[in-house]
C-alpha cells in the first residue's frame, strides 16, 4: 500500500518538468538570436552606406578624388591633396560585429563631381546567420540597401 502522507516529487516528475522548461527556453531563445543577427546586419549595412556617402562628400567638398576602401576589417577613405593620398576617415569593418562581407575587398574612387569611377554595379553582401542584406553601388555612385 502507498503512503499518501509523504510530500515531494519523484525524480521522474522532476525530469519531465526540466525537459518541458528546456523546450520552452529553447523556443524563446531561438527567435532572439535571429533578431540579434538581423540587427547586426542592418547596422553594418547602414555603416557601409554611410561610408559611401562620406567618401562622396569628401570628393565633392574637397574638389578632389576620394577613394573608399572596403574590407572585412575596416572602412577607409583616402583623399588626394596636392597629389598625395591622405587617410581622412576610418572605421572598423563588419567583421567586428561578426558579420561577413562579400566581396571581402573593394575599392571605389569618387571624382570631384561625386561620380564613382571604376565601378560596374558592385553588390556587397552582408550576412550573419540567416540574416542577409545587400548594399548595391551603381556606376554613378548611387548607393542603396536591398533585402
Amino acid at each position: 500500500m502507498r503512503d499518501t502522507d509523504r510530500a515531494g516529487v519523484t525524480v521522474l516528475e522532476l525530469l519531465v518538468c526540466l525537459v518541458i522548461l528546456g523546450a520552452v527556453a529553447a523556443l524563446l531563445v531561438w527567435p532572439s538570436i535571429r533578431f540579434d543577427d538581423r540587427l547586426r546586419v542592418e547596422a553594418e549595412a547602414g555603416r557601409l552606406l554611410e561610408a559611401y556617402r562620406e567618401a562622396r562628400r569628401w570628393a565633392l567638398v574637397g574638389n578632389t578624388t576620394a577613394e573608399l576602401v572596403v574590407t572585412a576589417d575596416s572602412l577607409t577613405i583616402r583623399a588626394q591633396f596636392d597629389g598625395l593620398p591622405i587617410m581622412v576617415w576610418q572605421e572598423p569593418g563588419p567583421v567586428r560585429s561578426g558579420v561577413s562581407l562579400m566581396p571581402p575587398t573593394h575599392v571605389t574612387a569618387f571624382t570631384s563631381r561625386g561620380l564613382a569611377g571604376g565601378v560596374g554595379n558592385v553588390a556587397h553582401v552582408l550576412t550573419r546567420g540567416a540574416a542577409r542584406r545587400q548594399v548595391v553601388v551603381s556606376r554613378l555612385g548611387r548607393v542603396r540597401v536591398m533585402p
